[in-house]
């Protein structure tokens, strides 16, 4: 996730709803979206047919019944199958509005594009350094089918609905239903979590690959392809489980055992900094110095008697 994406709790989530969307029937040579970059959320709810979403280093089916949700500043397109007719909503929001950052119009900056069938948008520099905040509790699904399909066509339909009154009343009924969904879509994560009895597992066998392989780049993504979930799906379920991201576990882990080989007395900084992971030693002293609140140095002359 973009660094510019900060995590939000519940008190702070305050949905602003900046265009939605409803396309019935469309197929591979009249949907248009061209390459680019989003400058905040989109999210998609497909309710026949199915999407391919390509970015720069994967692609991926959103089928029928299934939920999308695409972050800031991650290039893609998005194309209808051939011989495919696939009908969707389209929900643009932050999901906290920030005055500092600039707005814009969804129309001008989305829409226009693909009136015009573009084949790529250029970055538009002035919102390519918008803040976006994500709740933390939600998962960043690429394609999740949900159980019910008929309460969430309701729900979509009615956020359109209100949307496209375009009153004050309406945009108070759209902020609400766009809650309504995301409320429905994290109880079926929860019934999910509680229903798959492998999820404990999931984190189990991470953390142990983790501690047996933390002197050595762990490529998350790769490690979790094994489980058979999606590595957004295993951040949500590891930071459910133990209160910590993934990557934030992994350098917690690190930091612990640069303190226990510090105290042994035998290594200096760039042969512990190699030995929990690190080739580059100014990043590991950084770290260092985040996590534990001294720099190695400073916590070398501790354990010497110096300070």
């Amino acid at each position: 996730m973009d660094e510019k994406i900060r995590d939000i709790g519940v008190a702070q989530f305050n949905p602003y709803i900046r265009y939605v969307n409803k396309l019935i029937g469309s197929v591979h040579e009249n949907h248009i979206v061209p390459w680019r970059i989003l400058y905040d959320f989109e999210v998609i709810f497909v309710t026949q047919g199915e999407l391919c979403v390509i970015k720069d280093d994967s692609e991926y089916t959103v089928g029928e019944g299934c939920l999308h949700i695409m972050p800031p500043y991650v290039r893609h397109t998005r194309i209808v199958p051939e011989n495919v007719r696939t009908s969707y909503y389209g929900v643009h929001l932050d999901f906290m509005f920030d005055e500092s950052s600039p707005d814009f119009s969804a129309w001008e900056v989305y829409r226009e594009p693909c009136e015009k069938k573009l084949n790529a948008v250029p970055i538009r520099v002035d919102l390519a350094k918008r803040k976006g905040y994500k709740l933390e509790v939600m998962e960043m699904a690429e394609s999740y089918r949900v159980r019910n399909k008929i309460r969430f066509i309701e729900l979509f339909d009615k956020l359109y609905n209100a949307f496209q009154e375009n009153t004050v009343n309406g945009r108070f009924r759209a902020k609400a239903y766009m809650t309504l969904i995301i409320a429905e879509f994290l109880e079926e994560l929860r019934c999910s979590d509680r229903e798959n009895s492998e999820s404990s597992d999931y984190v189990s066998r991470f953390i142990e690959y983790m501690t047996n392989h933390y002197s050595e780049a762990i490529d998350l993504n790769k490690v979790v392809s094994e489980y058979g979930i999606s590595p957004s799906r295993f951040r949500a379920i590891f930071k459910h489980q133990m209160n910590r991201a993934p990557l934030e576990y992994i350098i917690d882990y690190r930091m612990e055992q640069a303190k226990r080989l510090f105290m042994t007395k035998k290594y200096n900084i760039s042969e512990v900094s190699y030995m929990v992971g690190y080739d580059d030693m100014h990043y590991f002293s950084r770290l260092f110095k985040q996590k534990v609140g001294c720099s190695p140095t400073d916590f070398i002359k501790k354990q010497e008697g110096v300070l």
